[in-house]
C-alpha cells in the first residue's frame, strides 16, 4: 500500500513537471531555452511551486545548467523532469 502510494505520487510529479515543461515552452518548439526557464522563474507563483517542491530557485541560471546534461543551453522534456527528480532528491539529502 505504501509502495502504490509513493508510485503514484511520483507519476502525479512527473504529470506536473510535465505541464511546467509545457507552460515554459512558449515557442512550442519542444525545448526550453535559458531565457525561457528564466523568464518563468522571475513569476513568482513559479518561485513559489519550485520552492514547495524544495528546489532552490535562488540561483536560476546554475539550476538550469543542472539540468542541462549536454550543456546545449536547451532542455528536453526529459531533461527538465529528471532535472527537478534528481535535484530535488538533492535537497533532501
Amino acid at each position: 500500500l505504501v509502495s502504490q502510494q509513493m508510485l503514484a505520487n511520483k507519476a502525479k510529479y512527473i504529470d506536473n513537471m510535465m505541464q511546467l515543461f509545457k507552460e515554459f515552452d512558449e515557442d512550442r518548439d519542444g525545448t526550453v531555452s535559458i531565457a525561457e526557464f528564466c523568464a518563468h522563474l522571475n513569476d513568482d507563483r513559479v518561485r513559489a511551486y519550485f520552492e514547495s517542491l524544495e528546489l532552490d530557485t535562488t540561483d536560476v541560471r546554475t539550476l538550469f545548467r543542472l539540468m542541462d546534461p549536454g550543456d546545449r543551453e536547451e532542455l528536453l522534456v526529459d531533461d527538465f523532469v529528471a532535472g527537478c527528480m534528481r535535484l530535488k532528491g538533492a535537497a533532501k539529502s
